[in-house]
């Protein structure tokens, strides 16, 4: 049992004297997704650096040619070895739980045996959702939560957890970031936060498992201001907000809007911006202002076409007409709709997919991006979900894992036929793969394309 104490551990207290590794590790499986800039790791970089602290920053989530992974940092840096060096690693994507976090946890685990004296701290949505798992069977030395930090004895606080606890809490400014960072990053996609949390309730989702109420707005008039200076002094063009729920509620949505729309309307043109929305809370004037401000994307969540799952299976309610009428007018306007979704979970029927497949058709297989193999339920710690899986005795649980018994066998004799095609035809092309090749764009398209139709023929 934890122990819990608000007394600052001398011990552990963070000072000017210590130096900051921070780490973003590569959260995709692939290799496609090469140009992301972790905007909430880079406004933690210009912080830690404004108070004084010696810092480096490791983003393995941008490949540039110069970049290098934790391990040889260390390696070309013998003298960051002793225990005045700390590791803040930002698990941040939970849909990274499984495999990809296991192959995190073993590298810090690894880092953690080569120098002992380190010491390392995990924070970010992931990091919280799989904390029980982190401190139980890794050997890093604590979580960083809004209570402080979390190790395997206590829970404690000092001036660490507080620095990057305010910077989660708020707005994350991007002008202090030092010009050399930059260079040669000009089409990169940077992350910008408008928002925290989610009203969305989903039974599959950890996204509040970390903050005491649903949905907190951060400054958008900031965000919006970052945006155009990133835009007129490096000449960025890409931009993606990081919120899970960027709209809220309509009312709150159009407010939003606005501010992205009057202080954006004049780079509209220059600029790509997408972001995560809850269809619920699009209106046609909302698209209208987006459109406005240079929104090239929204990426929607539908998790499921059939009413059924949508109730019983994800505890949702949605209308799809007005999933159909906003679609159609974002397409007006010029946004490309973008869709989260799920074909496979614990409950699914063979009739149930036929019905799934059918709407998928009608709504467009090119809006969703996730193969078929991969489009699942993610079974996270904590989670209603994960405890229905428990009651109906589906769930498998295992360290850094949770995934299930499907119910209906003639489901699960499919899902395995999916997912065989999947790592014989698909997986060995798509590890070779970029976004920075449009051809390798085309044949990622066209493998999506090939699998869905080999889906079909086995329905």
């Amino acid at each position: 049992m934890r122990e819990k104490t608000n007394n600052i551990s001398k011990d552990l207290a963070c000072n000017k004297d210590k130096t900051i590794i921070l780490h973003s590790p590569k959260l995709f499986e692939t290799g496609f997704r090469l140009n992301v800039i972790t905007g909430k790791c880079i406004s933690l970089y210009s912080l830690f650096k404004k108070l004084g602290y010696e810092i480096s920053f490791i983003d393995e989530n941008h490949k540039n040619i110069n970049q290098e992974s934790l391990e040889n940092f260390l390696e070309n840096n013998p003298r960051l070895s002793d225990d005045n060096v700390i590791i803040l690693t930002f698990l941040s994507k939970t849909d990274a739980y499984g495999p990809v976090l296991k192959k995190i946890a073993k590298r810090l685990d690894i880092i953690k045996e080569k120098y002992p004296c380190i010491r390392i701290y995990a924070f970010g949505y992931l990091a919280i959702s799989a904390l029980n798992d982190l401190l139980e069977y890794t050997k890093i030395d604590g979580i960083l939560t809004y209570d402080g930090i979390v190790s395997k004895e206590k829970t404690f606080t000092n001036d660490l957890s507080q620095i990057v606890n305010s910077k989660l809490n708020t707005y994350s400014s991007l002008k202090d970031i030092p010009e050399a960072y930059f260079e040669n990053k000009k089409d990169s996609i940077i992350s910008i936060d408008g928002s925290y949390g989610c009203r969305g309730h989903c039974s599959f989702c950890a996204y509040n498992m970390d903050i005491s109420s649903g949905w907190t707005k951060l400054n958008l008039d900031l965000a919006a201001q970052d945006i155009k200076f990133l835009y007129h002094k490096y000449g960025m063009h890409r931009f993606a907000f990081t919120d899970n729920d960027f709209g809220g509620s309509k009312e709150e949505c159009i407010e939003r809007s606005q501010t992205l729309y009057d202080q954006l309307r004049d780079i509209k043109n220059n600029i790509s911006i997408s972001l995560n929305i809850r269809s619920e809370t699009l209106t046609r004037k909302s698209i209208d202002l987006l459109s406005g401000a240079g929104v090239k994307v929204f990426l929607i969540g539908v998790e499921s076409f059939h009413p059924k799952n949508i109730k019983k299976i994800y505890g949702k309610s949605f209308c799809i007409n007005h999933l159909y009428d906003i679609v159609s007018y974002a397409d007006q306007k010029g946004i490309q709709v973008v869709s989260s979704y799920i074909l496979w979970h614990a409950w699914q029927t063979i009739d149930d997919i036929k019905y799934e497949v059918e709407e998928i058709i009608r709504y467009g297989r090119f809006r969703i991006p996730q193969f078929i193999a991969n489009s699942i339920v993610r079974v996270m710690p904590g989670t209603s979900m994960e405890e229905k899986l428990r009651r109906n005795g589906l769930l498998i649980g295992e360290p850094f894992d949770r995934h299930f018994n499907f119910q209906d066998l003639n489901v699960r004799d499919l899902y395995r036929k999916v997912q065989n095609n999947f790592e014989d035809h698909i997986k060995p092309t798509l590890r070779n793969l970029n976004e920075n090749n449009k051809e390798d764009i085309r044949k990622v398209s066209q493998l999506k394309i090939d699998e869905f139709n080999w889906f079909l023929s086995q329905l």
